[in-house]
């Protein structure tokens, strides 16, 4: 069957075929092609797993014969279908039950908005918690006694982790998930992705992301003397792990022939940014 229309898709080629099956394509390897399924969800194009490889262009060849299709716009996001779970099962998606749902018109409202009461849930083991304004975080135990959080949000009724960083709080993994098993189960998507995998479809589109997270999204600035100076006062902070490494791999001698050297570049770097 031949596709009606073919789209670019950054580094893929997208066939929609008229019977409404999509297909996508993309490079591997010397000379060949990779392709399989892809699938509608909401907002979002769903990206599945290779099904057949097959000889074709070269890299270079193959990316020029992208340039005169139109690009993609029938979704805001696209991500891959491997990142997704499946609430329930905490599994990996099977990708028959991605059924192929038409997108939300217009600017997409956050999901956030349509919990009854804000509260703490249990997804696997992870600590889902929704605030009053609907701001969503996740949490999990990074360690002994170390804790892990980061922003969440929904899109096309799909959980995304953003990435986390150490908690200052104190709590042992066992205390974390006694407290976690006496949670209600997380039944407000169907499904949930571990690590912010959603990206999106163009630069223009990115500046609009899903309400729940606009107050925590920030703006890379242009560098200026004080971003320059943290990151000498991190360059400052590390120095002395470097050397204790070091000195625990190699001899003295090249361990303060090291330290010399890595001293010049710091100083170097002080002088540029100062």
């Amino acid at each position: 069957m031949n596709p009606k229309c073919m789209y670019r898709l950054k580094d893929y080629r997208i066939y929609e075929f008229a019977n409404g099956r999509l297909w996508w394509e993309g490079h591997s390897g010397f000379g060949s092609q990779i392709s399989g399924p892809c699938y509608i969800w909401g907002n979002i194009l769903v990206i599945g797993a290779a099904r057949g490889k097959e000889g074709g262009f070269l890299i270079s060849e193959f990316l020029d014969s992208l340039r005169k299709h139109p690009e993609w716009q029938k979704t805001r996001y696209y991500c891959f279908a491997s990142a997704l779970r499946n609430v329930t099962t905490g599994q990996v998606v099977i990708e028959d039950r991605l059924v192929q749902k038409k997108p939300v018109p217009g600017e997409p409202a956050a999901d956030a908005i349509r919990f009854k009461e804000p509260g703490s849930f249990r997804l696997g083991r992870y600590q889902v918690n929704v605030a009053t304004d609907g701001t969503i975080k996740w949490k999990s135990s990074g360690g002994a006694q170390q804790m892990t959080s980061g922003p969440a949000f929904i899109e096309s009724d799909i959980l995304f982790f953003d990435s986390g960083k150490i908690d200052d709080e104190k709590t042992t993994k066992r205390d974390f998930l006694s407290t976690l098993r006496k949670l209600p189960e997380w039944d407000q998507t169907i499904l949930w992705c571990r690590s912010l995998s959603l990206k999106a479809v163009s630069k223009e589109r990115r500046a609009a992301p899903p309400l729940s997270v606009r107050k925590s999204v920030t703006f890379s600035q242009k560098k200026t003397k004080s971003t320059g100076r943290r990151h000498w006062d991190s360059a400052r902070r590390l120095w002395p792990r470097m050397v204790y490494v070091y000195k625990a791999s190699v001899d003295g001698v090249r361990s303060k022939r090291l330290q010399k050297r890595l001293a010049n570049i710091i100083r170097e770097f002080r002088n540029q940014i100062d």
